[in-house]
């Protein structure tokens, strides 16, 4: 079962490369990706356990590694201000086990 007509939105992404010499945070070049993007409030437990307030649920077919920065619609992916970071991703079989969704809280 493919749901990829399901996911309608499109999202910016740009992934951590590593560190540079100094120590400063390295990054990829920016990508983008469907998505289906869902608005709204939610409390969800941290990769560190600690509990964090989302406010919206990203629905990929590609996983967004923590620590990447994000722009979801109407951001302006020239701010890495507007970007968001993942609190958490989840890994999802569709029904029938062929397709892999992730949902990713911002």
């Amino acid at each position: 079962m493919n749901l990829a007509h399901l996911l309608t939105d499109t999202i910016t992404y740009q992934l951590e490369t590593g560190l540079s010499g100094a120590g400063a945070v390295t990054w990829g070049s920016q990508a983008t990706t469907p998505a289906r993007v869902e608005w709204g409030t939610k409390t969800v437990v941290g990769l560190d356990g600690t509990r964090r307030e989302s406010e919206a649920a990203v629905a990929t077919d590609i996983e967004i590694p923590n620590g990447s920065r994000v722009w979801l619609p109407g951001a302006d992916t020239s701010s890495v201000n507007e970007a968001k970071r993942p609190i958490l991703t989840k890994k999802a079989r569709v029904l029938g086990g062929s397709y892999i969704l992730y949902e990713t809280y911002f």
